[in-house]
């Protein structure tokens, strides 16, 4: 008997899993997933989390074009001073995933400049930004492109060393993170 698998890209589960340890050692008060085809991982990753009524971080995942600014204001009320908002969006270039085109939804981060109006508006709704990371850079990208090209060559130690070099650039932060397939922003309440 075959088990359906979720055809998620890579990304967005190195998003989910980078904000894990966070959750696992704060807990979480609210999750907000607008995402169905993501359900099933995060609720697979939430099981061994506490859910805390009071304190804990809370997770946001996908803000969608036409109702952001009304989740972000839900967020405000929520999260108490000090505790912490993570937020998972697609970026632009998410749109070459051949598996994230498939999805439903209109994501605020797909827009050219959505990203980038979250956030300004964090802090008029209560939050400091305190780290933006891309996952999946452009760069990287690029570099496993050529770093396959060669392989195809039959220049296996050049394409290795490529390979590794991809890697060490999967991940960005402050202006590079916008030329990245998905970002994982943290905020905290001021």
């Amino acid at each position: 008997m075959k088990t359906a698998v979720a055809n998620i890209p890579l990304e967005y589960l190195y998003a989910l899993d980078a904000v894990m340890p966070l959750l696992a050692k704060n807990g979480y008060k609210t999750v907000l997933c607008n995402i169905q085809e993501l359900l099933s991982e995060l609720n697979m990753r939430l099981e061994s989390v506490e859910n805390r009524a009071v304190g804990g971080v809370s997770l946001w995942i996908e803000p969608q074009a036409d109702d952001w600014q009304a989740q972000l204001s839900h967020f405000s009320t929520l999260i108490t001073s000090g505790n912490t908002l993570l937020i998972i969006a697609s970026r632009p270039l998410a749109r070459l995933l051949p598996e994230r085109r498939l999805w439903q939804g209109n994501p605020l981060g797909l827009q050219p400049g959505g990203i980038r109006q979250l956030k300004k508006r964090l802090p008029l709704s209560g939050f400091r930004l305190e780290a933006a990371h891309g996952i999946h850079t452009l760069l990287s990208t690029g570099i496993n492109s050529f770093s396959t090209a060669l392989g195809k060559a039959q220049l296996p130690s050049l394409s290795d060393r490529l390979y590794f070099a991809a890697r060490l650039n999967y991940r960005a932060s402050g202006w590079l993170s916008s030329l990245s397939t998905v970002s994982l922003i943290e905020a905290s309440v001021l």
